[in-house]
């Protein structure tokens, strides 16, 4: 069987509070070397399948380990639609051959669930997974240690959906598995404990969520050491869950700590940043303005030093600093922040991004709280003419900036203009509904 596809993460308990720069597509020319590789690849699977059908029999066990090398030739060079119909092939061949309950047939079932994995089919990989895990439980017994990975696969799936609650009491049993097998505090239930982490918070089940974070954690003190990187990630989950249930009490000292592992080793990863944002903005939240002013200028030097002054994660950090200004009514101090922010995506997405044309709407709030009206209007009218551009006349970004439209022509006494662009942003909010 091959090893197993990594599922999407639907969700994470861990909000990176940073975001990355927007992946920009590139098209990518494939040597004609590798091409010529590749059919040469494709000759031999196929001459190899070819000889084995002369040989054995079209519907013999031996074709349809040559169908899955067929198959698998394909798949790694993503052509999935040609790998489907071989692997079909070797499955039916096993189902006849074997019956409906062999590993074998297991594993097939799992091949041709895979691949539709790889395209994001999930409601037709679904059914062969089913299949699957039912075929395994009959022969490991329904408690077997090779159990866990087909109940994983299976939840993951159902993950991938967001059928969070369908999802969990498979997790829940590969975890009385891994219990049974490895013991309740062995590094091996890390995942199962992480996952079921999620899948509770998801649920909105934050107790529960908390009691599996707390496991997780002792587990990876234990295992790791109480410095160690990943008991800091543990400690952002579970403070997270606090802020979810509102306990900023508990959540401080748990960020407290995180942060005080984080600057220990002055990781230049981006989720370096992630305990200084979380605590800003737990502090934010409390009013606390100075110390969440505080934290916001220490995640901007830290990012600074990561990735120089014009890199879009420094963007990020200055976005929150603007939100706290402007929850100040600090506007003063807000505008060069906004218009920082300006620059930075105008310099790394070009000038005519979707991330301009917010940012010039915030740029423009500040200017109308300051007074600077024509100044705004030329803002927002670029703004307007960005996200047009990129998203086309009916969608919420053009409905966000014409609402500043609006509220700039209240200021001006243009009460007809203020009027319309307002019923035409809630027209837009309708329309995309």
């Amino acid at each position: 069987m091959r090893r197993p596809t990594t599922f999407p993460l639907v969700a994470c308990c861990l909000a990176l509070l940073t975001s990355s720069a927007v992946a920009q597509s590139v098209i990518q020319t494939i040597p004609v070397d590798e091409l010529v590789k590749q059919e040469e690849t494709v000759r031999k699977a196929r001459e190899a399948l070819a000889d084995a059908e002369h040989t054995y029999g079209a519907n013999d066990i031996r074709v349809a380990d040559k169908l899955d090398e067929m198959a698998q030739v394909y798949e790694r060079q993503r052509e999935y639609a040609a790998a489907e119909p071989y692997y079909t092939r070797s499955l039916k061949i096993r189902e006849a051959r074997l019956g409906e309950n062999n590993l074998a047939v297991a594993a097939a079932l799992d091949n041709l669930g895979l691949l539709h994995l790889e395209q994001e089919k999930y409601a037709a990989a679904e059914p062969l997974f089913k299949r699957s895990l039912a075929v395994e439980e009959k022969a490991y017994g329904s408690d077997g240690p090779k159990l866990v990975e087909p109940l994983f696969r299976l939840a993951e799936l159902l993950e991938s959906q967001r059928e969070f609650a369908a999802a969990l009491p498979l997790h829940l049993r590969a975890l009385s598995i891994r219990e049974k097998t490895l013991g309740p505090a062995d590094p091996g239930l890390d995942s199962s404990l992480s996952h079921l982490a999620l899948l509770y918070q998801e649920l909105g089940e934050f107790h529960e969520a908390e009691g599996m974070l707390r496991r997780l954690l002792a587990i990876r003190e234990k295992a790791y050491g109480k410095d160690s990187s990943p008991v800091k990630f543990a400690l952002f989950n579970l403070a997270r869950i606090y802020q979810d249930e509102n306990r900023d009490a508990d959540a401080e000292p748990v960020l407290e700590r995180a942060l005080a592992l984080s600057e220990r080793d002055d990781s230049p990863e981006p989720e370096a940043l992630t305990p200084i944002l979380m605590l800003a903005e737990l502090y934010e939240s409390q009013r606390r303005y100075p110390a969440a002013e505080d934290m916001y200028f220490r995640a901007l030097r830290k990012a600074e030093r990561t990735h120089g002054h014009d890199h879009p994660e420094i963007a990020t950090v200055l976005d929150r600093l603007l939100g706290l200004y402007r929850a100040e009514g600090k506007y003063g101090e807000a505008l060069p922040v906004a218009e920082r922010s300006l620059f930075i995506k105008e310099r790394a997405y070009g000038a005519n991004h979707s991330e301009v044309g917010k940012a010039l709407n915030n740029v423009a709030r500040v200017q109308m709280k300051l007074g600077q009206l024509a100044e705004a209007e030329q803002s927002l009218n670029r703004a307007l003419s960005i996200e047009q551009g990129a998203h086309g006349q009916n969608h919420p970004d053009v409905a966000t900036v014409l609402d500043s439209l609006s509220d700039l022509y209240a200021k001006q006494n243009k009460t007809e203009a203020a009027a319309k662009a307002a019923a035409q942003a809630k027209l837009m909010r309708r329309a995309s509904r």
